[in-house]
């Protein structure tokens, strides 16, 4: 997986497509030789993207476009609770997906109260803390276009990483228990 920054100072944003394209496309092609598949994680937090001179993958659409320039099989999008809330996308964005063009998904939550423009990237909460990203509908979505890879939990949170590693994960698994569907 890898996450692509969503701005640059020295390219426009077709020339900044076609150069990641170019320099994952070796990289891509190794995975897929292996039965490995790359998801391109696009990050939409505008407060990262406000920065730069020119905005580049930040939404669903964008990091698509850079997935079918790469003319690889096995690389599509990494779909993100957080980073579909703060580029403004919607579930249809993911209803608009088939299952197998999703690698991966994430599962956070925002903090409530505070506007998109002003969320801090690495203060996250567990899914199903705030209602502010409905991580339900999320995991519904993906499972009505037919995704079956892995979900995982991504708190860039004090509280979870305070607690020592084998805490972790009986502390986060509830919540997402509590939002997977069904």
């Amino acid at each position: 997986m890898g996450a692509v920054w969503p701005g640059s100072d020295e390219r426009a944003p077709e020339a900044n497509l076609e150069f990641h394209a170019e320099r994952l496309r070796p990289v891509v092609k190794t995975l897929g030789e292996h039965g490995i598949r790359f998801g391109i994680e696009f990050v939409g937090a505008p407060s990262l993207r406000a920065p730069y001179s020119y905005e580049f993958v930040h939404d669903v659409p964008v990091a698509l476009d850079l997935g079918v320039r790469t003319a690889e099989p096995n690389v599509g999008p990494l779909m993100d609770t957080w980073h579909l809330h703060t580029s403004a996308g919607t579930l249809h964005d993911i209803r608009r997906l088939r299952g197998e063009q999703i690698v991966h998904a994430h599962v956070k939550e925002a903090p409530p109260g505070v506007p998109i423009d002003e969320l801090v990237d690495m203060e996250r909460l567990l899914p199903g803390a705030s209602g502010v990203i409905d991580a339900r509908g999320f995991l519904a979505a993906l499972g009505e276009i037919g995704f079956g890879g892995p979900v995982i939990v991504e708190p860039f949170n004090a509280d979870v990483g305070a607690l020592p590693p084998p805490e972790r994960v009986p502390a986060v698994a509830p919540s997402l228990a509590a939002v997977w569907p069904g």
